[in-house]
């Protein structure tokens, strides 16, 4: 299994790639990211040596997706709702089970 970390992915990294890739475009992605263009190039670029594919075809001011980068969008999606699911059902469970009774069920399974 890949470590993402070895690779330098973070979860803004993927929030970058999306909407690059959704808008083809680095200053508009930019824009609805609230970054500058130059830091979300340079985010894309590292991206793409992590990974070691490139992700657009880059040519005349015109982006264009590689395969890579269909089944990147496609998984990157994927990784945000499973994340975004994970904070949702962490904090219902913390919202319905008080803190203690969580401490003291811990403590007789360990103890």
């Amino acid at each position: 299994m890949i470590d993402p970390h070895a690779l330098g992915i973070e979860v803004r990294h993927l929030r970058y790639f999306l909407a690059v890739f959704e808008e083809l475009h680095f200053g508009r992605a930019a824009l609805r990211l609230g970054i500058t263009r130059p830091p979300l190039a340079r985010a894309i670029q590292a991206l793409e040596v992590g990974l070691g594919v490139a992700l657009f075809r880059r040519s005349r001011g015109r982006l264009t997706p590689t395969a890579a980068a269909e089944a990147f969008a496609l998984e990157s999606r994927s990784v945000l709702t499973k994340l975004e699911f994970a904070v949702v059902e962490t904090r219902r469970v913390a919202a319905a089970v008080p803190r203690e009774s969580t401490l003291a069920r811990h403590a007789q399974t360990t103890g």
